[in-house]
C-alpha cells in the first residue's frame, strides 16, 4: 500500500489484461465466423440468381459478343449516330428549344419551319444511320457496355427524330412522316424503359407524335400497318420488371465492391456481417417485388419502394437503392405504356375511317378484329382502353394513376395539332391518352 491506495498485485494485473484480451479475440472471432457465414450465403444467392439467368451486372456481359452482322451493326449505328448527335449538341439543343417554344404558343410560323428544316437537312448523316440501324435486327449494344451508356447512345437520337417527326408532320409529308415514327419506335425498343432520372425522354411523346401525324398527315393503310406493328413491338409488358432487374444488378454491385472480399483487413470488415443480413434481406424484398410484375395490371405497379426500413437506411452505401421502384419511375413506365397503347387505338380508329368512307365507329368494340386484333389493356385499370367521340374530335385513353375514369378528359391534352397541350407534361390527376380532331371526308 501506498498513500493509503492498494496497487494491484502484478499477476492480478496480468489476469486482467489476459481476460480482457481473450474476450476481444472472441468477439473478433465470432465476428470472423459471422462473417464467413454470411459470405457463403452472399456467394450461394448470387450464384443462384445467375443460375436463374437473373441479371447480375449493370454491364451487358450477355450481349452477344459473336452475333451475325446485322445484329452488331445496328448498335454499331446507334452509336456512330450518337457520336455525331453529341458533337453538334449545342446546335440541336438551340433549335430543340425553338420547337418547343413553338408547341407552348401553338404558332408555328414559315420561318420557323424552314429554319428547322435546314437544320434537319444539315444532319442528314445521322438520320442515315439511325433508319439503317432502325430497319435491322437489334439484341444489344458490345459486350462490357453499361446500361447507362446505352441509353445515352439512343437518347441522343431519340429527341432529333421527335423533331424529324414534327417537321414532317407539320407540312403534311405522310411517307417521310411514318419512316421517322418507325425509326423513334425502333429507339424506344432498343433503349428499353427510362430509368428513374430520365436519361431517355418520356416515350409518350413518340405517342404524341403519332396523333400528330394522324391529324396533320393523310397516312395510308400500309403506312398505318407499319406503325401499328411498330407500336406492338415498342410495348413493354415487361418493363417494371427489367427496371427491377437492372436496380437489383446494381445494388449486388454496390454491396460487393464495398464488402471487397478477400481484401486485406479494413474497419469496414467488422460491420460487414452485419451489412450483408441487410443485404441479403433486401435482396429477398427485390424478388418479392419482381414477383408482382407477374400479376396482371393494375396489380403489378404496386412496385413502389414504399417505407425504407431502417437498417436499409443505415447501410445504405453498402446496399445501394432500396428493393422496388421510385414512385416517379412507375408513373413513368405507366404512362408510357398508356399512350402508346392510346396511340394504338387511333390508328385502329383511322384506319376505320379509311375504310368506311369518312365515318367513325360509334364503339371501339367495332374495330376488332378487322382493325385491330384486340383492345390494347389500360395498365391503370387492367380492362381494354377507352374511346369516346364528340361531334368534332374523338378521344382514346387510359383512366390513369388515380384509377377514376374521367370521361376522357385528360390532364392538360386538347385537340392535338401545335398547340400547347400537345407537349403537355401529364399529370397524376385525370386521364391518359389523346385527345384529336376528327377529319372531314373519306
Amino acid at each position: 500500500m501506498t498513500n493509503g491506495i492498494r496497487m494491484p498485485r502484478p499477476r492480478s494485473l496480468i489476469r486482467r489484461w489476459t481476460t480482457g484480451l481473450l474476450a476481444v479475440l472472441f468477439l473478433v472471432g465470432l465476428d470472423a465466423l459471422w462473417d464467413y457465414r454470411e459470405a457463403r450465403r452472399v456467394s450461394t444467392t448470387i450464384e443462384r440468381l445467375r443460375a436463374a439467368g437473373v441479371r447480375t451486372r449493370t454491364t451487358l456481359a450477355n450481349a452477344s459478343a459473336a452475333a451475325p452482322g446485322p445484329t452488331r451493326d445496328s448498335a454499331a449505328l446507334y452509336a456512330a449516330a450518337a457520336l455525331l448527335a453529341g458533337s453538334r449538341a449545342e446546335a440541336l439543343d438551340a433549335v430543340s428549344r425553338e420547337v418547343d417554344a413553338s408547341l407552348a404558343t401553338g404558332q408555328f410560323d414559315t420561318d420557323r419551319l424552314a429554319r428547322l428544316g435546314a437544320t434537319l437537312s444539315s444532319q442528314q448523316d445521322i438520320f442515315d444511320l439511325v433508319d439503317r440501324a432502325g430497319s435491322l435486327p437489334f439484341s444489344g449494344f458490345a459486350p462490357g457496355t453499361t446500361y447507362g451508356y446505352q441509353l445515352l447512345y439512343v437518347a441522343r437520337l431519340y429527341r432529333l427524330c421527335g423533331l424529324r417527326t414534327i417537321y414532317h408532320a407539320a407540312r403534311g409529308d405522310a411517307d417521310e412522316t411514318a419512316t421517322s415514327l418507325l425509326t423513334e419506335l425502333a429507339m424506344i425498343r432498343a433503349a428499353g424503359s427510362p430509368l428513374v432520372d430520365g436519361v431517355l425522354p418520356s416515350r409518350f411523346a413518340t405517342a404524341q407524335h403519332i396523333a400528330l401525324a394522324l391529324v396533320r398527315t393523310s397516312l395510308a393503310d400500309p403506312r398505318l400497318l407499319a406503325v401499328a406493328s411498330g407500336l406492338q413491338e415498342a410495348d413493354d409488358d415487361g418493363a417494371l420488371a427489367r427496371q427491377l432487374n437492372l436496380r437489383r444488378a446494381r445494388s449486388i454491385e454496390t454491396f460487393l465492391a464495398r464488402a471487397r472480399y478477400g481484401a486485406a483487413f479494413s474497419w469496414d470488415r467488422m460491420l460487414r456481417p452485419f451489412a450483408a443480413r441487410v443485404f441479403l434481406q433486401n435482396l429477398d424484398r427485390y424478388g418479392q417485388k419482381v414477383g408482382t410484375t407477374t400479376r396482371p395490371w393494375p396489380e403489378r405497379l404496386d412496385v413502389t419502394s414504399g417505407t425504407v426500413p431502417a437498417p436499409v437506411r443505415w447501410f445504405a452505401g453498402w446496399i445501394g437503392e432500396p428493393a422496388g421502384l421510385p414512385a416517379e419511375a412507375v408513373s413513368v413506365i405507366g404512362r408510357d405504356l398508356a399512350g402508346l397503347r392510346a396511340a394504338e387505338l387511333a390508328i385502329a380508329v383511322e384506319r376505320y375511317r379509311l375504310a368506311r368512307a369518312g365515318t367513325y365507329p360509334a364503339t371501339a368494340e367495332e374495330l376488332v378484329p378487322e382493325f385491330i386484333g384486340a383492345l390494347p389493356i389500360d395498365p391503370y385499370s387492367g380492362r381494354p382502353m377507352r374511346f369516346q367521340q364528340a361531334a368534332s374530335e374523338f378521344v382514346v385513353y387510359s383512366i390513369g394513376p388515380d384509377r377514376t375514369d374521367n370521361s376522357g378528359n385528360l390532364t392538360g391534352a386538347a385537340a392535338v395539332g401545335f398547340t400547347a397541350a400537345s407537349r403537355q407534361t401529364q399529370t397524376p390527376v385525370g386521364d391518359i391518352g389523346l385527345r384529336l380532331t376528327k377529319k372531314t371526308g373519306p
